[in-house]
């Protein structure tokens, strides 16, 4: 199951593909390896899947919970009228850096935030 987080470009307008590329490189900051492929961006990141609640219930399997045990990574679509997020069956501490990037698009480029939870609106007016 994949998970979107959807950045709608507002009134600002969109950034261009260097600022997406720079506020990415710096939300990282070098922890983990950054591919693009034209629009489209693979962001690997280091460890490996798990669950926090692990070592406190031992009968949590992490297949159930994780699909990909072969590592962590965040996608990144850019599109002229919106930029996506994706995680793909990934961990809560996936999960969470994926969403903290989608809301640092959305403050600084004041726009609308709609993931599968709820929707964020950065405007400031």
């Amino acid at each position: 199951m994949a998970s979107d987080r959807f950045v709608r470009w507002q009134a600002m307008g969109a950034p261009t593909q260097r600022q997406i590329e720079s506020v990415i490189e710096d939300f990282f900051g070098g922890a983990g390896t950054i591919t693009w492929k034209g629009k489209c961006c693979t962001i690997e990141l280091p460890g490996q899947p798990s669950h926090p609640y692990r070592s406190l219930r031992k009968d949590i399997d992490l297949n159930e919970v994780v699909a990909h045990e072969d590592g962590r990574w965040i996608e990144v679509f850019v599109d002229p009228k919106y930029l996506d997020v994706i995680t793909r069956m990934q961990d809560r501490f996936t999960g969470c850096l994926a969403d903290q990037l989608a809301r640092t698009f959305a403050h600084w480029w004041e726009a609308r935030l709609e993931d599968s939870v709820e929707i964020i609106d950065f405007t400031r007016s």
